[in-house]
């Protein structure tokens, strides 16, 4: 789960504008390096399967970005200091494309033609209009990407790893509204970004389905000095949930403004709109919603103990009061996409061997409804090798007393 402060960009992920935290990790690679061979810092010897990711890992975009280049990195560590897959190391080359579109399809370029990946994963970026294209013409696959748009319900070789737009976006925000006894629902969207807009469309055309009434809609500006005519419009229309479709700093402003109009609806955000770094919020405590993968605080089930144990390891920085955001969703979201590909690994050829299709042809094969330990709603993907079905389970969660709660004792509500 993908705004410079209140811009929902195509990843619908909530960002502000801070410089990306720096990692000791030797996996983030720069736009030339190449994978070899050799001895793992585990002491596991020989060719690597070699995966690549890209993302937004400096500029505006980083702080909710540089949350997957962790988990990868974990992942990695995590991986090769437990056997590798099949006894081989594991190595994944992190590109960072600046946010730019230009300089990310020259990353995924140069990962597919120079670096030989079989793999990309846990792609966490607000750039994908500048190489989808290239990318859907590849015989290798994408494991989890941006999950508010159709990518990985249009090409057969994106495969999602958590809840796929049409239900985590439009639907389950109104839904979570439902399972509150919200019946009259709102979205208040950021205005720099056409996308959020259409979140907001999406929702209406749902909420029915979801069990409430669409009552009320309107845009709100990062550069607004007020946000006071938002609240009492949403207040006129009887909304007694409003969902949140901004980045935290902008969503705890809104929050503060409604709050000083004595309006206090439920408040939902979804996604990445989730960030560690808001459990200081105030305005913000009991905000629930959707998240796509497993709960990134969550520890309940041994996957989740897994993550928790690898990051705290691997990432420790992460977890600094002054440091938050390289643990959150988009961690999540990395490590589950991770997983999954491990999941497929079991079957390949050595590295060296293996090519991407042969990836595609495992994932296939993986048990329908497979959860991945937990890690993720249960996922089927097409057997016949045409573009995958939509994924319509979600997580919910809940932030209260300065710290997140799984919802429904962390099992999935799904779209029927």
């Amino acid at each position: 789960m993908k705004w410079p402060r209140a811009i929902t960009g195509a990843a619908f992920a909530a960002v502000l504008a801070l410089a990306a935290c720096s990692s000791s990790s030797s996996s983030v690679s720069s736009p030339t390096s190449t994978p070899t061979g050799g001895t793992s810092a585990s002491g596991l010897s020989g060719t690597p399967y070699v995966i690549g990711n890209i993302g937004n890992y400096s500029g505006p975009y980083a702080p909710d970005s540089v949350g997957a280049r962790d988990g990868l990195q974990a992942w990695e560590d995590y991986t090769n200091a437990h056997g590798g897959i099949n006894g081989h190391p594991v190595k994944v080359i992190i590109l960072d494309d600046q946010t730019n579109s230009s300089d990310a399809l020259t990353d995924v370029k140069q990962l597919i033609q120079q670096d030989d990946v079989i793999a990309l994963v846990g792609i966490e970026t607000v750039t994908e209009l500048g190489w989808v294209p290239y990318m859907a013409k590849q015989d290798v696959p994408l494991i989890g990407d941006d999950l508010a748009n159709t990518t990985t319900t249009t090409y057969p070789n994106f495969f999602a790893e958590g809840t796929t737009d049409n239900v985590g976006y439009y639907y389950a925000l109104p839904k979570a509204a439902a399972s509150l006894g919200k019946t009259s629902y709102g979205a208040i969207y950021c205005a720099e970004s056409t996308e959020c807009g259409q979140i907001a469309t999406g929702q209406k055309g749902d909420a029915s389905a979801a069990g409430v009434s669409f009552v009320f809609s309107a845009s709100a500006s990062a550069t607004s000095a007020s946000y006071i005519s938002q609240c009492l419009a949403a207040k006129a229309s009887g909304a007694t949930a409003i969902g949140l479709l901004l980045g935290e700093a902008i969503a705890e402003e809104v929050a503060q403004a409604c709050e000083q109009q004595n309006y206090h609806p439920q408040f939902l955000q979804a996604a990445n709109g989730f960030t560690q770094g808001e459990i200081d919020s105030t305005a913000l405590q009991g905000v629930i919603g959707p998240v796509p993968d497993f709960p990134w605080f969550a520890s309940s089930t041994p996957g989740e103990k897994a993550f928790q144990s690898a990051m705290r390891q691997y990432e420790p920085q992460d977890f600094t009061s002054d440091n938050t955001y390289g643990y959150s969703e988009g961690t999540a979201l990395a490590w589950a996409s991770a997983q999954i590909f491990a999941a497929a690994a079991k079957s390949l050829p050595p590295p060296g061997q293996a090519t991407g299709e042969d990836v595609m042809k495992a994932l296939r094969s993986l048990p329908a409804n497979d959860t991945f330990g937990g890690l993720t709603p249960p996922i089927t993907y097409s057997a016949s090798g045409g573009p995958n079905p939509a994924v319509k389970c979600f997580f919910m969660i809940k932030l209260a007393n300065h710290a997140y709660s799984q919802l429904n004792n962390g099992a999935t509500t799904c779209e029927t």
